[in-house]
């Protein structure tokens, strides 16, 4: 295995950090502040990168019948991370539900 040269904690904190990025673009959906738009927008390229990159970084790092498995845990990871922050792009372009 050729991951031992990064410390399993990093990616752990990439995709922690990559996590925080989505509820943070979902803070700016429910606020509204001014530009949110793009705010949310940035939120959900850097979540995107930051899990669907580390995983992928990870998987490729690994040999054997551990990297074969690795791979297929990231196009799972790929697959469920486009269809969250397309969840926040169709809520972003749609809007909101009235509260009321």
């Amino acid at each position: 295995m050729r991951t031992a040269s990064i410390p399993p904690a990093t990616f752990q904190g990439l995709f922690l950090v990559g996590n925080l990025a989505y509820l943070g673009a979902w803070l700016l959906a429910f606020k509204q502040p001014a530009q949110w738009q793009v705010m949310g927008a940035v939120c959900i390229a850097l979540f995107f990168l930051l899990r669907v990159g580390g995983m992928w970084l990870l998987a490729l790092r690994q040999e054997g019948e551990e990297g074969r498995a690795a791979r297929r845990r990231a196009v799972l990871y790929t697959v469920v991370t486009l269809l969250a922050a397309g969840f926040w792009v169709v809520t972003a372009v749609r809007g909101l539900p009235a509260q009321g």
